[in-house]
């Protein structure tokens, strides 16, 4: 079983601040030290858990042969593509299982557990999408391509970075967030890196988690988050107004 595991006080992994953050990697590998995404990737399926790229996130995983595919990775790339299982697969096909845009993700580290379960330190990269199932055994290996990181400049796109840091800061400290978060959301100059981190922080329902990966565009990413935000002040609001009375 894959399963997400609390890290500190973020509901959605650590915040990765602008000197961390990373363009989207080459595909490929190579000796320059970068990490390079595989064309064919072992595919890491996950429930009720979602990567957004330029988060860290840690996961508990007890199924041996996610285990074994883990192992594999560590010894060649340490690249995985992490997709999360459909809540209504349409079919019993594999390729019906999970969403067809994930995020390839990186193994920054792996530890042994007592219980013979690991825990494995992930890191997301760059959305990717599947485009075939290359093989379902011993594990299933999938063909993905990255998509795009858009780096296009707007008016609207600065105002909705704008309000998204703005709710944001107000949303972190009515949930008491640490002070690292909100000073690092102040500190992302990437709009598209800000909308993911904000978004992983957010209490959402795993299909809208979903579509704001699958939603690659800037603005309209950005126009989901500050919509998602702004509902979650309003519900805070209205929870301090009634235990006021």
């Amino acid at each position: 079983m894959e399963r997400g595991l609390p890290y500190k006080s973020l509901s959605g992994g650590m915040v990765m601040t602008d000197g961390q953050l990373k363009s989207a990697p080459p595909s490929g590998n190579g000796g320059d030290g970068q990490i390079r995404i595989p064309e064919s990737c072992p595919a890491l399926l996950l429930n009720d858990v979602l990567i957004f790229p330029n988060t860290i996130i840690p996961l508990a995983i007890s199924s041996p042969a996610m285990i074994a595919m883990i192992n594999e990775v560590l010894a060649s790339h340490r690249v995985v593509a992490a997709f999360t299982r459909s809540q209504s697969p349409r079919s019993d096909k594999p390729e019906d299982q999970f969403y067809s845009v994930g995020t390839a993700a990186h193994i920054l580290k792996m530890f042994r557990m007592p219980d013979e379960s690991i825990r494995v330190l992930m890191q997301g990269m760059v959305r990717v999408r599947r485009s075939e199932i290359i093989s379902t055994d011993p594990h299933l290996v999938v063909k993905i391509a990255p998509l795009p990181i858009p780096r296009e400049t707007t008016v609207q796109i600065d105002g909705l970075t704008r309000k998204v840091v703005s709710d944001f800061s107000k949303y972190a400290e009515e949930n008491s967030l640490p002070d690292e978060v909100r000073i690092a959301i102040h500190n992302i100059s990437d709009p598209g890196a800000l909308a993911d981190i904000v978004a992983s922080n957010l209490n959402l329902e795993l299909s809208d988690r979903q579509a704001i990966l699958e939603e690659n565009a800037l603005e309209p990413r950005l126009k989901l988050v500050a919509t998602h935000l702004a509902r979650e002040l309003e519900l805070l609001r209205l929870e301090a107004k009634s235990a006021a009375k």
